[in-house]
């Protein structure tokens, strides 16, 4: 895949019409850009990870318990209590992308 530059991009990004044009352009940009994983890599990790619902806890062992929160600043966000015994921590993440 040939990479473009800013320019290329905006004078392509002009002429497709319609939104899913503009995906595939942004599908196209993405698959040549440097990864740092496989596909292989992903879809393995993919395998691990398990859906859960809010305020649904769930124990990933004896010691660690994990429960999903409802965030409230973005639309479907959440965060998640980290518990092992009487000892906790709450992560959270905020995406802020400038450009």
């Amino acid at each position: 895949m040939v990479r473009i530059n800013e320019l290329q991009r905006k004078e392509r990004m002009e002429r497709l019409n319609t939104p899913k044009d503009q995906a595939k352009l942004k599908a196209e940009e993405a698959e040549s850009a440097d990864t740092f994983f496989t596909t292989a890599q992903i879809a393995a990790c993919m395998k691990r990870v398990t859906a859960v619902n809010l305020h649904q806890t769930t124990m990933v062992d004896k010691d660690l318990e994990i429960k999903a929160y409802y965030a409230g600043h973005v639309l479907g966000a959440a965060m998640f209590r980290i518990q092992v015994g009487n000892e906790s921590v709450v992560y959270t993440v905020s995406l802020y992308r400038t450009k």
